[in-house]
C-alpha cells in the first residue's frame, strides 16, 4: 500500500523542449532542454532502476541511478544526449577541460515538434507519462502546483523548484495588429 501511494506521488513535473537562452545545464555550459521529477510523497522514493523514455516502445531507455529522491525534491535531468551521471567523466569544451559531472544526462533530447515521455519504476510499471504538442522556444510545460492535473506553459522556467502558479493553458497569440489609419499626428 505504501509503493502505491508514494508511487502515484512521483511525477513528470516540467521539461523544457526547446531551450535556447533559459537555463544552462552546470556540467557543459549549453542550453540544453530538460525534465524535472518532483516526488510530491511525504517519503523518501529510491529510484533504482527507474526508467524515463520518450519511447513508448522501449521504456528501459534510460535508467535511474540509485539515487533517493526525498520528500518534496525536484530532480532536474538533462536531455543533451551525453547519457552521463553523477560522478562521470566527460570533457566539457564549455570548461575546456575533463571534468567529473555533476548533473544527469539523458541518453536523448526532447523533440520541440512534440512527443511523448514516460516514466516507469523499476518492474517496468508505468508511473507517469504525458504526450505532449509542438513546444514553443524558451517556454516550459509543466504541472500547476496547485491543480497538479493541469498542465500549463511558463514564460518564466524553474528547474529544481517549484513551478509557479503563473501559468497559461494555451499558446494561443493575439493575431497582428492591423492599422488602418495612415500614420502621423491626430488632435
Amino acid at each position: 500500500f505504501f509503493h502505491q501511494q508514494a508511487h502515484a506521488q512521483l511525477r513528470i513535473n516540467e521539461f523544457l523542449a526547446s531551450n535556447s537562452a533559459s537555463v544552462y545545464d552546470p556540467d557543459f555550459g549549453i542550453f540544453a532542454d530538460y525534465v524535472e521529477i518532483h516526488n510530491a510523497s511525504s517519503s523518501s522514493i529510491s529510484l533504482a532502476n527507474y526508467s524515463l523514455t520518450d519511447n513508448p516502445n522501449n521504456i528501459t531507455k534510460w535508467i535511474f541511478p540509485d539515487i533517493n529522491l526525498e520528500a518534496g525534491q525536484y530532480l532536474v535531468l538533462w536531455a543533451d544526449g551525453n547519457n552521463k551521471y553523477i560522478g562521470d567523466t566527460a570533457y566539457s569544451e564549455f570548461k575546456g577541460q575533463n571534468i567529473i559531472t555533476k548533473s544527469l544526462h539523458l541518453s536523448y533530447r526532447i523533440s520541440a515538434d512534440g512527443e511523448y515521455l514516460g516514466l516507469y519504476d523499476s518492474s517496468g510499471d508505468l508511473v507517469d507519462e504525458i504526450h505532449f504538442g509542438v513546444q514553443e522556444n524558451d517556454v516550459s510545460y509543466g504541472r500547476n502546483p496547485t491543480q497538479p492535473n493541469e498542465w500549463l506553459f511558463f514564460n518564466e522556467v524553474s528547474p529544481g523548484e517549484m513551478n509557479s502558479i503563473f501559468g497559461a493553458n494555451s499558446l494561443n497569440y493575439a493575431s497582428e495588429p492591423d492599422f488602418n489609419l495612415q500614420g502621423g499626428f491626430y488632435p
